[in-house]
């Protein structure tokens, strides 16, 4: 996966693609994770920033965010502040429908 974020670019043209990359092969690819590496290598910010950021209460436990406290507890321990931007976005969007 290091290789997708810092591989240097050649002239953008039309045309300018090398011929291996003209007959990719699908494969399976965790888009998720993905843009999760993707955020850690741009430096966005975790997702309690975001509230402190615009003048909101931030989270102080996962009861705040979400009624499945378990499985973010799984992933993220107790830390609260390692919650990925994109991940409690997503579950403060799937908590409203």
């Amino acid at each position: 996966m290091v290789s997708m974020g810092h591989q240097a670019c050649g002239a953008l043209e039309l045309w300018n693609y090398p011929i291996w990359m003209r007959n990719l092969v699908a494969q399976d690819v965790d888009l998720a994770a993905l843009e999760i590496y993707r955020d850690r290598e741009r430096s966005v910010a975790r997702y309690n920033d975001f509230p402190r950021r615009m003048l909101q209460i931030p989270i102080s436990k996962w009861q705040d965010l979400s009624d499945n406290e378990e499985t973010l507890g799984e992933v993220y321990g107790d830390d609260v502040q390692q919650l990925h931007l994109l991940v409690g976005l997503k579950i403060k969007e799937f908590a409203h429908l």
